[in-house]
């Protein structure tokens, strides 16, 4: 295996698109089990997904060229079904990202077809530049982080004190009753949390990095609040902290 930047072969992605942006913005498909796609220079682009998906891949994706595994054979391992493809396609080398499964590189090359890792992919490069539809997902996105944030500080800034902790109809005020609002608010704006939990820390607990925060907030102390929600369809995402 060598290292280039420059695309001069297929290049290979082997992946789920929930959290694979690349996947995603290459095939608009989006699946939580990991599916097939082939970035062809010179014919149209290649997707391959499980029988299951194959109907649906077919009305959501944006790959002119979909097949179901199921054509290649029966209960196929990945690895499988990935030379069996090359060799049908008549692909003697494929190019992959550096997040490629190093044992699917190393049944490939088993197979006589050489693996060239890349730094720099095509869709990466091209994600770095959004249009307009993208532009307005991502304000989207920032709106509902706002909105979300509004919301937590409205509660914070209305509780009363009690000693050293802060109050709210007669009980503490805790990271999880802010968290658990934040939450409820990027539910109704589309979104999703990016990853795990908003961060909701107070005390000593604020200069703990990404500590989520746990129980009462205490009066006098700093609080810090994190959100980075996701939108649910558009799958952009924003990020805010206070």
């Amino acid at each position: 295996m060598r290292n280039t930047t420059a695309m001069t072969k297929p290049l290979l992605l082997v992946s789920e698109s929930m959290r694979n942006a690349d996947m995603y913005y290459a095939t608009r498909f989006l699946a939580s089990d990991p599916f097939m796609y082939l970035h062809r220079p010179h014919e149209d682009n290649l997707l391959i997904v499980s029988q299951m998906e194959y109907e649906r891949a077919r009305k959501e994706s944006r790959v002119k060229e979909i097949r179901s595994s199921l054509e290649y054979g029966y209960d196929l391992k990945m690895e499988e079904l990935i030379f069996t493809v090359l060799r049908e396609e008549g692909i003697h080398a494929i190019e992959v990202p550096g997040y490629f499964p190093l044992y699917l590189a190393e049944a490939v090359l088993g197979e006589g077809i050489d693996v060239v890792p890349v730094e720099d992919v095509i869709m990466t490069r091209e994600r770095e530049v959004k249009n307009e539809q993208e532009i307005t997902a991502i304000q989207k996105a920032q709106r509902a982080c706002e909105t979300a944030m509004a919301r937590a500080l409205t509660i914070i800034t209305h509780a009363t004190v009690n000693g050293e902790f802060l109050m709210e109809h007669g009980e503490h005020l805790t990271s999880e009753r802010i968290k658990a609002d934040i939450e409820h608010a990027l539910i109704d704006s589309g979104c999703a949390l990016d990853s795990g939990e908003p961060i909701v820390a107070c005390g000593a607990a604020a200069a703990d990095p990404h500590c989520t925060g746990q129980g009462p907030l205490l009066a006098n102390e700093p609080i810090i609040i994190d959100i980075f929600p996701r939108l649910k369809v558009e799958r952009y995402c924003a990020d805010m902290a206070l």
